[in-house]
């Protein structure tokens, strides 16, 4: 008797448990139209898996539905490129289309797996610096987080690169401390995926430098991991590189860089802190939880 109350307990059996809340609560009218927020983001990425349906697969040319000048100097784009991430999102959702026909809630399973299994990688990660009852509540909030829920069944390239990220820190992480080879290979590859699903898997770097600099010392990091660090990112330069033979399909982005000056004025840190922050993502009383926990040290 007291054997069954003890599986019940199981870090896993919990951790499985939650899994199947944060499916429940994505799957709810997973088949709803492309219509709700960034809804045009949404139907651009749409496009460009349909198109690999209907023209044939060629990740190197991805293409979505609209000739526009959409660079920062906008030219003709009359073979409709869409030149952003590498679609690993949009072939991840192609057999779907393949085996059950077009639908909308193909791309939206894609992204509810992909992040369900950054949940998982979460709790890993977690669970090593913060005991399993800390990384299982942990795994929870993020699980029902509304913002998380939202954005986690998009049909958006966002939760393809957050399941390769976090297994990026996850798998260097542990070659880091452990030294065995296979933990080098899966971090190339998640490293490799991550920077090409976004470029700001560069944010998610530092405490893997940190992680460096404390196992080894900063004058005494092993240049495998300088080269390893060259060799996963040869990938994303490649891609860059191919992408700028064909100017007219990669979207402006110089608004990332402030070009219209609106970075860290009075109006951005509002929109980050309160609105961002405070109102959709952790709400006021997340909020100052989140900030206790930035301000107070660990035991």
């Amino acid at each position: 008797m007291l054997k069954g109350f003890k599986f019940f307990s199981n870090q896993y059996f919990l951790l499985g448990v939650i899994l199947i809340i944060a499916f429940l609560v994505r799957a709810y009218k997973i088949d709803s139209p492309i219509a709700d927020w960034h809804s045009w983001r949404q139907a651009d990425t749409a496009a460009v898996t349909r198109n690999f349906i209907k023209e044939g697969l060629n990740p190197f040319y991805p293409k979505f539905d609209d000739m526009s000048g959409i660079s920062e100097h906008p030219i003709p784009n009359p073979n409709r490129f869409r030149f952003v991430e590498f679609p690993i999102y949009n072939i991840a959702t192609l057999p779907l289309y393949l085996f059950f026909g077009i639908a909308d809630k193909y791309p939206r399973l894609v992204s509810v797996l992909f992040s369900l299994g950054s949940i998982i990688f979460l709790y890993l990660i977690c669970k090593r610096y913060s005991g399993a009852g800390t990384s299982l509540l942990i795994a929870l909030f993020y699980s029902l987080l509304p913002f998380n829920i939202f954005f986690s069944r998009t049909t958006l390239p966002e939760p393809t690169f957050l399941f390769f990220a976090l297994g990026m820190m996850y798998f260097v992480d542990k070659w880091i401390w452990e030294g065995r080879l296979a933990w080098g290979i899966l971090g190339v590859i998640f490293t490799a995926m991550a920077f090409l699903a976004k470029p700001w898997a560069i944010f998610f770097t530092p405490p893997l430098i940190y992680s460096l600099i404390v196992r080894f010392g900063i004058r005494r990091i092993p240049k495998k991991f300088f080269f390893f660090a060259v060799f996963s990112l040869l990938p994303f330069i490649f891609w860059r590189l191919w992408i700028l033979q064909q100017p007219e399909g990669i979207p402006a982005s110089s608004w990332l860089l402030n070009s219209d000056n609106i970075r860290f004025r009075p109006a951005f840190w509002w929109w980050l802190v309160s609105e961002r922050l405070g109102r959709e993502i952790l709400g006021a009383t997340g909020l100052v939880l989140f900030i206790i926990g930035l301000v107070v040290k660990p035991k």
